[in-house]
């Protein structure tokens, strides 16, 4: 029984090698011959589809027969993979079988572009029961922004506490309210800090406070400090160091504070001169 197993399965693959070589290499001979670009692929894989058409050996099929039948069904893919498209494409031209998303007749429905009966139709279609159809409209309304909500609720119910109103209003947690209400407050500016400073509203800590939380680097708070007072113009500025007897150089440099370029403060003081 052995070798009569043994001998059969010796016909049994020699035939299939015949059957390959006669067969399926004329067939994969004609796909490859015919596809495009394939000087694009790897030399590697170019010497193998050439193996595959033309086996050296004819024990090569056996090997080959998996392979070849993985790489043809890559190929066909390629190759009829546009041929496809077009025609799929061609019936979608004649079928027209595509509709408007729900989202885009919503849209549509808000701003008045379409009529109700079309926006309801649009909803059948994509499968949504009225009630659905009809919050699922509302939930891509545009709709305030938290800290305008707040902001809004400061005029239309308490302006000191507008907590409450804000809370009917949309789902705000006590928890993130505080931050959300920080968001809707006006906020002094740089400038009016400054302003505050000079006019003694706020000392050196106010002031250094205030800075600090509009985001002003310690060092920086300082020289920012330092430009809240107005200096001189350079006119005043060289005529009250004249009279205050000021040497030349403190003169230059008090012209130069003034706003001239130092390269040009002795020209100015001698025109002031």
């Amino acid at each position: 029984y052995a070798d009569w197993y043994w001998k059969h399965s010796v016909d049994a693959d020699a035939l299939r090698d015949e059957q390959y070589e006669t067969v399926l290499a004329p067939i994969l001979a004609d796909v490859i011959d015919n596809i495009a670009h394939k000087e694009e692929l790897p030399e590697y894989m170019q010497n193998l589809l050439q193996t595959m058409v033309h086996p050296e050996h004819a024990e090569t099929g056996k090997s080959l027969l998996s392979i070849a039948a993985e790489v043809t069904t890559k190929i066909v893919d390629t190759v009829t993979m546009g041929g496809f498209k077009k025609m799929h494409q061609a019936a979608n031209r004649d079928a027209l079988s595509e509709r408007m998303q729900i989202e885009s007749g919503n849209i549509l429905k808000m701003r008045r572009k379409c009529t109700e009966d079309y926006w309801n139709d649009v909803c059948a279609v994509n499968n949504y029961p009225p009630d659905e159809s009809r919050l699922l409209y509302e939930s891509q309304k545009p709709y305030p922004s938290i800290p305008d909500l707040i902001t809004a609720s400061r005029y239309l119910g308490d302006p000191y506490n507008p907590r409450f109103y804000a809370q009917e209003l949309f789902d705000i947690t006590d928890k993130d309210y505080m931050i959300w209400d920080w968001l809707s407050y006006q906020k002094l500016t740089t400038q009016q800090v400054q302003e505050l400073f000079k006019r003694g509203v706020y000392d050196t800590d106010d002031t250094n406070r205030e800075l600090a939380r509009l985001g002003w680097h310690e060092l920086d708070g300082f020289m920012v400090k330092s430009l809240a007072h107005s200096l001189p113009n350079p006119m005043i500025m060289a005529q009250g160091l004249l009279l205050q007897n000021a040497n030349l150089e403190s003169i230059l440099t008090g012209i130069s504070a003034a706003d001239i370029k130092p390269d040009y403060a002795q020209t100015y003081l001698d025109a002031v001169m």
